[in-house]
């Protein structure tokens, strides 16, 4: 038996099946995701934490899945729910997406990773004077 789809890509999911079980017409056995889609990257961030998180904005990502070399590189806010989800103990949180930077060919699906999102940036010799200079006042 050949399975054919109509685009190159990758198994995401597969409907367990059994021999000789028979399949009626339209039975979905597997989602398969094309190749020229896009890798986009969704976490959750608290409820607590939204006022500090705009689109646009760029955050560090750090996975343990890479074979070798620095696991962590930057993504860019793309887009952030209107609406927050809650859990059963009424956690909220909002679903981000985020764009990877462009050199980053290794990513696939199902990998995960620790995202912080980057709500400062500074010197940090700024960071240094900054306190001399107000120990000194």
């Amino acid at each position: 038996l050949t399975i054919r789809t109509a685009n190159d890509g990758q198994i995401t999911s597969l409907a367990a099946l059994h021999i000789s079980e028979f399949l009626s017409a339209g039975t979905t056995l597997a989602a398969v995701v094309p190749s020229s889609h896009s890798v986009i990257i969704q976490s959750w961030l608290p409820t607590s934490d939204r006022s500090y998180i705009d689109e646009g904005q760029t955050v560090r990502l750090r996975s343990e899945s890479f074979a070798a070399g620095d696991a962590s590189f930057d993504g860019i806010i793309s887009a952030i729910s209107p609406d927050a989800h809650f859990n059963e103990s009424f956690t909220g949180s909002y679903r981000v997406l985020i764009t990877p930077g462009p050199s980053q060919s290794e990513l696939r699906l199902g990998m995960t990773f620790a995202v912080n999102f980057i709500t400062r940036q500074d010197r940090l010799l700024w960071i240094v004077f900054g306190r001399i200079r107000t120990a000194f006042r």
